[in-house]
């Protein structure tokens, strides 16, 4: 047993690598941010229509990293509790589950000959 305890620390280095995948995600987020920031600074310097491009470049380039930052959270913490989490606690058991299967207790179906 004491070289499958050793083995089974694999996992654990695993799972440590997966949040600091979740870190880096977060750390990637502010560095798009930043030049975000950094090129609605260098638009802004055009003459006449650079304000409102900048504002529309910092709204919009906002707007885009905010909602992929959203999306990469929601997918890696949900391989996180599924793939990792669940295998280690969870326990199977019970019945199937299956709220749309056809069972019929009292209903019996007759065929009927001829035309229709």
């Amino acid at each position: 047993m004491g070289i499958f305890q050793l083995f089974t620390t694999v996992f654990y280095i695993g799972d440590v690598l997966s949040y600091v995948r979740l870190m880096a995600l977060g750390i990637t987020t502010a560095a798009l941010a930043m030049a975000i920031n950094t090129i609605a600074k260098a638009i802004s310097a055009v003459p006449l229509i650079g304000i409102i491009l900048a504002i529309a470049v910092f709204v919009g380039g906002h707007a885009f990293n905010a909602a992929l930052a959203a999306l990469g959270a929601f997918a890696h913490t949900l391989r996180l509790q599924f793939v990792e989490f669940f295998p280690k606690f969870l326990v199977g058991g019970g019945k199937s589950f299956e709220p749309l299967s056809k069972k019929y207790k009292h209903i019996y179906i007759k065929k009927v000959q001829g035309n229709f």
